[in-house]
């Protein structure tokens, strides 16, 4: 595993969660292809600002997720040159939806606690509502896209994969701040409230479900 070994880090929340990054951030010493067969063998050197966020704060990065190659899915979702077609873990005849499969994947599969992503065009979003997790797309500028191989500079955001709206809210605060990389974090307001802190608890035994009988056919 990666993580804390080389850095100081306080035992908060994400203190030894194993986390996934998706493969266009950059890692250091961990190849970053964004999908790509091209770029299979390109190790960074330097984490992607939101990944070193997160190691910093005691975060376990643990692999890299396959995705839609260079975050493009061309009618093909999930598929890469580098890691071949990323499958839904609930039904392996079907895939996850694109472009951040392999994160949406790994959080269904309980591979992880919570995976990182990207979303231009529903590549969080779509990920989530296919594999029945929570994916959240933050607002432009909120999270840092440095390091991180982009697909659109004016759509791009960072963002998370989680099993619950309470963790997503949780990592959405470890990683939002500004950096001088990405010009867009510039313009966040600095005291922007916390969401997880917003974020209330309701029991599951005060939840009410409908359900609708099936009705059979009728024959003339």
């Amino acid at each position: 595993s990666y993580g804390e070994a080389k850095h100081k880090s306080t035992k908060g929340a994400l203190y030894g969660i194993p986390i996934i990054a998706k493969d266009n951030y950059d890692t250091r010493g961990i190849a970053t292809s964004g999908g790509s067969a091209a770029l299979k063998h390109s190790v960074p050197s330097a984490n992607a600002f939101v990944v070193q966020k997160l190691l910093d704060q005691g975060a376990l990065l643990i692999g890299k997720a396959n995705m839609s190659e260079l975050a493009a899915s061309y009618g093909r979702l999930g598929y890469s040159s580098a890691g071949g077609l990323t499958v839904n873990p609930y039904n392996t005849a079907r895939d996850v939806s694109g472009s951040s499969s392999g994160s949406a994947a790994a959080v269904a599969a309980d591979f992880s606690t919570f995976a990182l992503g990207t979303d231009t065009s529903g590549s969080l979003r779509g990920p989530a509502n296919v594999a029945g997790i929570v994916g959240v797309r933050p607002t432009l500028g909120l999270t840092s896209r440095g390091g991180v191989i982009p697909l659109s500079l004016t759509f791009d955001t960072t963002g998370v994969l989680a099993r619950s709206v309470k963790d997503a809210a949780i990592v959405l605060d470890a990683i939002r701040g500004t950096d001088a990389h990405d010009t867009a974090t510039l313009q966040q307001p600095a005291n922007a409230g916390r969401h997880a802190a917003s974020v209330a608890y309701r029991p599951r035994q005060a939840a009410r479900l409908g359900v609708r009988p099936h009705s059979r056919p009728r024959h003339p």
